[in-house]
């Protein structure tokens, strides 16, 4: 399913500012995409840690959303562009197509892209999307393409009117909403001044900003839709086995470090820096907290630990990411970010100039742009847009924009299936087949992920540390006979290891502490013995 995975959080025995994704990540087509979805299915081919507007988009090499891709691609080859208001000459803004030299990229890969147009179609008919719910996911990627087309010019004023009305009645009859309204909403807003309301018109750049925000929320809310169908359609499985098949994954865009870092990938970075605290807590903190409080004799294991990387960039009030908020309310430049950073003297965030600062990541030092920093950091859907697109005569795209979003900005269709689940990490280092391996990039990926320390940890580490009544209840027949009495104390355990001839264990005051080859022997033994009572 989706390929990026990774554990949500859990409480961490330090004290660094875990900060909230929805605080962290603002946006909701930044937000962490939490799925309650089944590994294998066709939602990986919804990935891409990139937006769609103009002010945060990624380098001109990348492709944009490779969804996108599939489905126009798709729908042109499948006869049906003229159904969705498509032209098949492939020259949308947000294509992306001459920006840059041909590559392997969906961008170019049309034969590819069809292929897996496909494939998306097969695993959405076997899960039994109704024809209305395809045509849906169709006509919401064929609006979104449309809505890029839409251009502004300047007015006598000097404000924003739309130039051609051809993409924009598109959209509005594929979505179903009042053209004019659209037109409207994406180059007029209203503020309330002394209980009044106050009509102000849009710049040609803030519609811009306007039309591409509103591109990138359609489609985080068609993410959302189509999970949330995924797991309607596969929710009699687990009425029928219950909640321990039941998993949660974390689609998350991986560690992003280009010529120009922008806001979108300070964001990115942040969280990435999160998780991998996380994860280090997780691997050698608590492994290594839980051997003192236990008194066992152990070689102390060296690792990076970037709380202090953290700290600068999430520890209100001085931290980096108050300080563009504060540059952002109070309408002040990207130098506002560098001077106060300056001045705040900090060791692992530095102002390189007045227009740069850099941040020394767990994987390196990083250089960011504060250019249109707190410009970007105003980047919001508009109440007028969202009240034009209520008035959808398509009840999902009233959905779209009626129901409640989750604190991580995505959209909450009801389903019944919140529940608490456990975690377990995985990391994926490379992406494509071995024509696409590159050992340097592959040996970064190791350097950055800490996988070699990592694996150090659990050679000479105890990975697995079980308490007493719980080990005993899990491998006392491997040792004991069946009528034996065995009491869940410390003898016990040792009188176990001890008759199975097992070396590498350690005994705490209330766990056994278990190297990975004991836990692997133990499993082994204990498969072969309910083997031979079968």
């Amino acid at each position: 399913m989706l390929t990026n995975l990774l554990e949500g959080s859990t409480e961490s025995p330090t004290d660094i500012p875990f900060r909230d994704p929805e605080e962290l990540v603002r946006k909701p087509n930044r937000g962490l995409l939490t799925r309650d979805v089944p590994l294998d299915q066709p939602s990986r081919y919804l990935e891409s840690p990139y937006v769609l507007g103009s002010k945060q988009a990624p380098p001109l090499s990348q492709s944009n959303f490779h969804f996108i891709y599939y489905i126009y691609d798709g729908l042109v080859a499948a006869n049906l562009a003229e159904k969705y208001k498509l032209n098949t000459k492939r020259g949308y803004l947000y294509l992306k197509l001459n920006e840059a030299p041909e590559t392997t990229q969906p961008k170019n890969d049309i034969q590819t892209n069809i292929n897996k147009f496909h494939r998306i179609v097969q695993y959405l008919e076997e899960l039994q999307f109704s024809g209305d719910e395809m045509c849906t996911i169709y006509s919401v990627i064929a609006a979104i393409l449309n809505l890029g087309e839409v251009r502004f010019h300047e007015d006598e004023s000097g404000f924003a009117e739309t130039e051609n009305n051809e993409p924009l009645s598109n959209f509005s009859e594929l979505l179903e909403v009042e053209e004019k309204k659209i037109a409207w909403a994406l180059t007029n807003y209203c503020l309330v001044d002394g209980g009044k309301a106050v009509r102000k018109r849009n710049t040609c750049e803030e519609a811009k900003d306007s039309r591409d925000v509103l591109a990138n929320t359609l489609y985080t809310r068609l993410v959302d839709y189509i999970v949330s169908i995924i797991n309607k359609k596969l929710s009699l499985g687990k009425q029928i086995f219950g909640g321990k098949y039941y998993i949660k994954i974390l689609d998350y865009p991986g560690f992003e470090c280009f010529k120009q870092n922008h806001l979108s990938q300070l964001f990115v970075n942040c969280f990435n820096e999160q998780l991998h605290y996380h994860f280090l807590q997780r691997v050698f903190a608590w492994e290594t907290m839980d051997i003192k409080n236990e008194g066992v004799k152990f070689v102390p294991i060296s690792y990076y630990n970037n709380k202090a990387v953290l700290n600068e960039l999430l520890s209100k009030p001085e931290d980096v990411l108050s300080i563009i908020d504060d540059a952002s309310r109070k309408g002040h430049g990207g130098r506002y970010i560098t001077n106060n950073i300056q001045n705040l003297e900090k060791t692992k965030v530095i102002a390189s100039d007045t227009s740069e600062f850099s941040v020394n990541h767990y994987t390196g030092r990083v250089f960011y742009s504060t250019r249109n920093m707190p410009g970007q950091n105003r980047d919001f859907l508009s109440p007028e847009l969202i009240d034009t697109m209520r008035t959808s005569e398509n009840y999902a795209i009233r959905m779209f924009f009626t129901n409640k979003l989750d604190k991580t900005g995505n959209l909450c269709i009801s389903l019944d299936e919140a529940r608490k689940s456990k975690y377990g990490f995985i990391k994926k280092i490379l992406r494509g087949g071995l024509s696409q391996y590159k050992k340097e990039l592959v040996r970064q990926q190791l350097r950055a992920l800490t996988i070699v320390e990592t694996a150090k940890a659990r050679k000479r580490g105890f990975p697995h540390r079980i308490p007493f009544p719980e080990f005993l209840r899990r491998y006392r027949f491997l040792a004991f006979d069946f009528n034996e009495n065995v009491e869940p104390s410390r003898d016990n355990c040792r009188l176990l290891m001890v008759r199975l001839k097992m070396e590498g264990w350690a005994l705490g005051k209330t766990k056994i502490f278990l190297k990975y080859y004991n836990e692997e022997y133990l499993s082994r033994l204990y498969e072969t013995q309910v083997k031979k009572n079968h």
